[in-house]
C-alpha cells in the first residue's frame, strides 16, 4: 500500500439489494450495518437474481480496471457462482491483485467428499490469497481435505443485522 494510501477492497458478491439468499442477507447485513462504509470496501454485485451475465460483465470490467494493490474479496455459492468467481478472480491475479475467496455454500461439503471434484475445487483455490470459511468445522474440513489451505484459511461468520 504505496505512500500511506490504504489498499481498496472490492467486495463481489450477489446483488445485496435483493437479499433472497445466504451471500446476500450475509453482505446485505454487512451494507445495513455500515461495516463495508465505514472500512472503504467497494461492493461491486456479480449478478442479480434476474440477471446474471450484465452484472457479471461489469463486475470483470470493474475488476480489470483495479489497482494491483486491490484486495478483491468474493463471495462464493455452489458451482455456477464459483465458476463465475474464478474467473473474477483469476483476472484480479493477473492485474497483481490479492485475492480473498469466502466460501459460502452448503454444497461445498459434498464437493469436498468427491476426489473429482475435491481437485476441480483445489485447483480453483490454488492461487487465492486467503480462503475464507463461515465456521471452525469448515475449516478444519477444508483443511483436511485441502491440506495446502490449510495456512490461508480464515474464518469469518455470516454477519447478522442490527435491527
Amino acid at each position: 500500500e504505496g505512500a500511506g494510501r490504504q489498499a481498496k477492497v472490492l467486495c463481489i458478491s450477489t446483488d445485496p439489494s435483493n437479499p433472497t439468499g445466504g451471500i446476500a442477507s450475509a453482505v446485505s447485513a454487512l451494507h445495513r450495518a455500515g461495516v463495508l462504509h465505514a472500512l472503504g470496501v467497494e461492493f461491486v454485485s456479480s449478478h442479480h437474481p434476474k440477471s446474471r451475465i450484465r452484472p457479471f460483465l461489469a463486475a470483470l470490467v470493474r475488476v480489470l480496471r483495479a489497482e494491483p494493490d486491490t484486495v478483491v474479496w468474493v463471495h462464493c455459492g455452489p458451482w455456477l457462482s464459483m465458476a463465475r468467481k474464478f474467473v473474477l478472480g483469476a483476472a484480479a491475479k493477473m492485474k497483481g491483485c490479492r485475492v480473498f475467496v469466502q466460501l459460502h455454500s452448503a454444497s461445498t461439503e459434498r464437493y469436498l467428499s468427491h476426489p473429482l471434484m475435491t481437485l476441480i475445487l483445489r485447483m480453483m483455490l490454488s492461487r487465492a490469497d486467503g480462503v475464507i470459511v463461515l465456521t471452525p468445522w469448515w475449516h478444519d474440513l477444508v483443511a483436511e481435505r485441502i491440506p495446502s489451505l490449510a495456512g490461508r484459511l480464515h474464518i469469518l461468520p455470516n454477519a447478522v443485522a442490527p435491527e
